[in-house]
């Protein structure tokens, strides 16, 4: 099995008095061996203190250094190979996480394992009353027939996101007014309460199928982000065009799933328990359903000329 490390050195160019923490960041810099073939899908890296002091999530791409509290502290990554060649939050999917770490100074060194497996038997240990992320960012929802990798991720889009009308996967009438969707996930770092946003990955864009408006895509994404608000949660941008571009001035509707009320994981066939997630946006609303094909999470997303952002 390949195994990809993940280096953290953290250095402190300043002094503490003895036995005093200092408040004075430390710059830890990262350093990564995720190239495990021409190119990858991303790699995600997140941290927390476990006082919620400070938090981030960056790109690997982008950020190879940040300016940390000393404390103590927990990190986990998510890689994605693209081994195929589709883009962004697509292939092979592998994770680590660090457990606790003390970040003080003089310097800190942290090696992190990568692995396929990881990321459900990480999932599976995670106590939920407990301090760590696990949960929070792999989920609980794996494909068992392969590798217990993330699921894949299946769009519909629909007029209106009701429990009747997900029996059919809005077919005929209730089809949604989506031509092609795109993923983002948004890198920022958060202190005391203060975020300060860094850089955006984006996936390839999504076509969806314009006679059925269903598209089971290649992209796998922590089931956790998806329906509980927790974790690295995507954004969705909907176009009433392919391609993902919009020529004719129509509003590209954003979806962030950390909006509205209610949330959970249903299963299918089993539509009458769903609860579609509403913004303020009357018809503005979402669902997510465990599908009966195990490689996939459907995601109904509500698209009509009433659909607004605000």
């Amino acid at each position: 099995m390949k195994r990809i490390y993940l280096i953290i050195l953290a250095i402190s160019c300043l002094f503490v008095s003895c036995g005093e923490q200092s408040s004075v960041p430390t710059n830890v810099r990262f350093t990564s061996s995720f190239a495990v073939s021409g190119q990858n899908g991303g790699l995600i890296f997140m941290g927390r203190r476990i006082d919620e002091a400070q938090s981030f999530m960056v790109n690997f791409e982008d950020i190879q250094e940040l300016d940390l509290l000393p404390g103590t502290w927990e990190f986990a990554a998510i890689g994605w190979e693209n081994e195929f060649g589709d883009g962004n939050f697509t292939g092979t999917t592998r994770c680590s996480y660090s457990g606790l770490v003390e970040i003080s100074p003089p310097e800190v060194e942290i090696e992190m394992g990568l692995s396929q497996t990881r990321c459900s038997s990480l999932a599976a240990v995670a106590n939920p009353s407990g301090p760590n992320i696990l949960k929070e960012v792999f989920g609980d929802y794996f494909n068992d027939s392969n590798n217990n990798d993330f699921r894949k991720v299946s769009f519909i889009t629909c007029k209106n996101v009701t429990d009747g009308i997900l029996t059919s996967n809005c077919a005929g009438s209730g089809r949604g007014e989506t031509q092609s969707i795109q993923i983002t996930y948004e890198f920022s770092i958060e202190e005391f309460g203060q975020e300060t946003q860094l850089s955006t990955s984006i996936s390839e864009c999504i076509n969806i199928q314009t006679n059925t408006h269903f598209e089971q895509s290649e992209i796998k994404l922590p089931s956790r982000a998806i329906y509980d608000k927790s974790g690295p949660i995507p954004k969705f941008s909907l176009f009433t065009e392919p391609n993902c571009i919009n020529t004719s001035g129509d509003e590209v509707i954003e979806y962030d799933l950390d909006e509205g009320e209610g949330k959970g994981m249903f299963a299918d066939p089993n539509p009458a328990s769903i609860r579609a997630r509403s913004s303020e946006n009357s018809f503005k609303r979402h669902a997510i359903v465990k599908g009966s094909s195990n490689p996939y999470i459907k995601l109904y997303f509500e698209h009509s000329p009433s659909t607004t952002n605000f």
